[in-house]
């Protein structure tokens, strides 16, 4: 798990790269990003590029640390999951 430090008037993307868990003619397929607790902003979805999933994140409360979860799905039927925590400061 990653640790990420925002500033409460930040706005930026974070992402994951997942290439090296795709096979050969492997994409993903379709990804999900939960925000937990609630008061860190998703802007919009998700993108796909290639193997990496972004997600643009605003606002937050200073001192709170938020969890980003992302969990992709490939098209060959495979579900990974990672986390990044977002410490605003």
């Amino acid at each position: 798990m990653a640790q990420i430090f925002k500033r409460v008037n930040e706005k930026f993307a974070i992402g994951l790269d997942w290439s090296s868990y795709l096979g050969t003619g492997e994409t993903i397929s379709s990804a999900e990003v939960t925000v937990i607790p609630a008061g860190l902003t998703k802007e919009g979805g998700y993108t796909i590029n290639g193997g990496v999933v972004s997600q643009v994140v605003s606002g937050g409360t200073a001192g709170k640390t938020y969890k980003v979860i992302f969990k992709v799905t490939t098209s060959a039927g495979a579900i990974y999951e990672d986390i990044y925590d977002v410490k605003v400061i």
